[in-house]
């Protein structure tokens, strides 16, 4: 295209020197410049010629720099954390095979069933497969030393099959198995056997009873329940009093709605064939078991999805604040730029260009800001990934980066940019065309700037300060009876 453009000025060069000048050409500089402005990528010539410009008047001011990356690397580092945080509890998958055709089915308005009622949902065939789990149970596991409780998930025989959960050495539990088998978690494994995979084939002693090791799990495994509870080890059931929850993959085609008409048909057949003290056809739900769809279908789900926008809306003024702060640095930095941008405006640069120009300083420290940022929300993943909460639940996160927070953070950055320069370029433009009379707006600019970054810091300081208090007070409320000595099992 430039070897277009040249040729093309010589061509209308050659042609005015054919008439002896008498068709005038004009300046052949500008011309090619409003010809490169109409080309498309000329705007992507200029941020990066903008940027380049930007980096070198920054390295001029190092303690600005480093006090702008600071406030945005916490305040995008925050907002990243929860947001990844909110999209492993809401909308992760587990780890099974095709997780879009799997079902979490209730019945008799229970969210666990007897085994029996287990089996006449199976043998109905109205679904493609019916598997049952209880991640809310606890095994008594004897080292050979001492003995202590560790979190078990007792399952169905084809649970692992029906499922299609990966393995990372060995077998799911097999419908031929007795019942004295165990697969183990990741991180049980490699506590109790230091991840040598020979574990496979031995024995564990499990309330008593010598438990033959057949599979271990990735280490990566998400559970059907979600918020990251992990079991240490999964069972199958031995115990006819064990209530499991019914979880159904559904045949090709099947819609939720007719699953939900074809469990109520089957559990008013089980009513009819089965009386007891409840109806299984009352409280009949089909439900998906991850992604949007478990969100809109769980009420459960939903109350989670608004306390984590709260705490986003949080995070938010978190950065607000961090923008606030960097917009301040700006607006003071412009002000040793004022007879730089008036001799810019002096010699013919329009507006645009220069508002461009001055809005590549906040885009280069938002995308480093953006860049530490990402860094300190995955320091923060791995170490809530290593941390055990004091909760009688095995939770174990397992936050990744993924396309989702690639696009947040690139809204983080897009808003962080406008926020932090926006305002300081605009008035830079006109405190430099008229700086005698734009002091005392730019004085009153600044004021304001102070005003709302100590205004949100109080909001956001006393909201974090209420939030302890209650739970403070919540974990020191007594249960009204003596829990010394007490012990809970699951």
């Amino acid at each position: 295209m430039h070897q277009e453009m040249a040729a093309e000025l010589a061509f209308h060069r050659e042609m005015a020197a054919g008439h002896h000048g008498s068709i005038p050409l004009g300046n052949t500089a500008v011309i090619a410049e409003h010809g490169y402005d109409l080309w498309r990528f000329t705007f992507l010539e200029n941020l990066w010629r903008d940027l380049l410009y930007a980096a070198r008047g920054l390295r001029r001011s190092p303690l600005l720099v480093l006090t702008a990356l600071v406030s945005l690397g916490l305040g995008i580092g925050v907002n990243a954390t929860m947001f990844s945080l909110g999209v492993e509890i809401l909308f992760s998958e587990p780890s099974v095979h095709d997780a879009a055709s799997l079902a979490y089915v209730r019945i008799g308005g229970s969210s666990h069933s007897a085994p029996a009622a287990i089996d006449f949902l199976a043998s109905s065939g109205l679904f493609a497969d019916v598997a049952g789990e209880n991640e809310e149970t606890s095994s008594n596991f004897n080292d050979g030393v001492e003995t202590h409780p560790v979190y078990s998930a007792i399952v169905t025989k084809n649970y692992f099959a029906a499922l299609g959960v990966p393995m990372l050495h060995g077998r799911g539990i097999a419908p031929d198995d007795p019942n004295e088998v165990a697969v183990l978690s990741y991180a049980f494994w490699r506590k109790q056997f230091a991840g040598d995979p020979s574990a496979i084939g031995r024995t564990i002693n499990l309330d008593g009873r010598m438990c033959t090791v057949v599979g271990i799990l990735p280490e990566h495994h998400r559970g059907l329940i979600g918020f990251g509870i992990s079991p240490d080890i999964f069972l199958p059931r031995y115990l006819d009093s064990t209530l499991l929850a019914i979880y159904a993959r559904l045949k090709p085609g099947m819609p939720v709605p007719a699953a939900t008409a074809g469990v109520m048909t089957v559990a008013r057949r089980m009513d009819a064939q089965m009386p007891g003290r409840f109806k299984y056809a009352d409280g009949v739900s089909v439900s998906a078991i991850a992604g949007y769809a478990r969100l809109k279908s769980e009420r459960e789900m939903m109350a989670v999805g608004v306390f984590f926008v709260l705490l986003l809306a949080v995070a938010g003024l978190v950065l607000l604040i961090a923008c606030v702060n960097v917009a301040s640095l700006l607006l003071a930095r412009a002000s040793a730029r004022r007879r730089e941008i008036a001799i810019r405006l002096a010699i013919g640069a329009s507006r645009g260009r220069l508002l461009q120009q001055l809005l590549a300083d906040s885009l280069l420290l938002a995308l480093l800001g953006a860049g530490l940022g990402l860094v300190l929300a995955q320091a923060t993943a791995v170490l809530l990934a290593r941390i055990h909460l004091p909760i009688p639940l095995p939770i174990r996160l397992q936050i990744a980066p993924d396309w989702r927070l690639a696009i947040y953070a690139a809204v983080l950055t897009t808003f962080a940019t406008l926020a932090c320069g926006l305002l300081p370029a605009w008035q830079s433009l006109k405190e430099s065309l008229a700086p005698g009379l734009h002091r005392e707006g730019k004085m009153r600019m600044r004021r304001i700037l102070v005003g709302a970054q100590i205004a949100v810091s109080v909001i956001v300081l006393t909201t974090g300060f209420l939030f302890l208090r209650n739970l403070v007070s919540s974990s020191a409320l007594s249960p009204g009876f003596d829990v010394r000595h007490t012990f809970w099992r699951m």
